[in-house]
């Protein structure tokens, strides 16, 4: 990869998630400078297969020069506000395109690859505060999710030898 598209990759991903002081939502954002993301491209070059590299920066490609195809500017990516980065990402992921809008995936993905790959950012979301699974009631026939308050405890049903759960309302058919 070249230094041309290294630079790319970091304004292109960096504008999937803006920093906390670009951002209205501070508490998730990202702080300037937290995140890796040559790390992050390089680790998914490196680790994938040649055709998925390809795509990978033909990804990168397409978005640098999407403000010349998709806005009829004469301009490239890293030259639009932080505001416009944004918005023409959130037009490629909604282009009529399969094409365009899964490299626009593909890229979204390396970037919560990147984000959830920082530690610190990783902490502040709470992706790895486990919640235990929702029981799940039955109501006339009809499983039934019960809506749990944020923070409150949920209780487990017994599991069974084998691993199945009896839940409640359930009868066990006899084998």
């Amino acid at each position: 990869m070249t230094r041309w598209e290294l630079s790319w990759a970091v304004e292109v991903l960096a504008a999937f998630a803006p920093s906390s002081n670009e951002s209205r939502s501070r508490a998730l954002a990202p702080r300037d400078g937290e995140v890796d993301y040559t790390r992050t491209v390089r680790r998914l070059l490196h680790g994938s297969t040649p055709l998925a590299a390809l795509g990978l920066r033909a990804a990168f490609w397409m978005v640098n020069f999407a403000p010349v195809w998709l806005l009829g500017r004469f301009a490239t990516f890293s030259e639009l506000a932080r505001a416009e980065r944004t918005e023409l990402l959130s037009r490629l992921l909604r282009h009529t395109s399969m094409f365009v809008r899964e490299l626009s995936l593909l890229l979204k993905f390396s970037a919560a690859v990147a984000l959830l790959g920082t530690p610190s950012v990783r902490a502040r979301s709470g992706y790895d505060n486990a919640q235990p699974p929702v029981s799940v009631v039955r109501d006339q026939g009809r499983r039934v999710l019960p809506v749990i308050e944020p923070g409150a405890r949920v209780s487990l049903p017994p599991t069974e030898p084998g691993g199945r759960t009896t839940l409640p309302g359930e009868e066990r058919a006899a084998s």
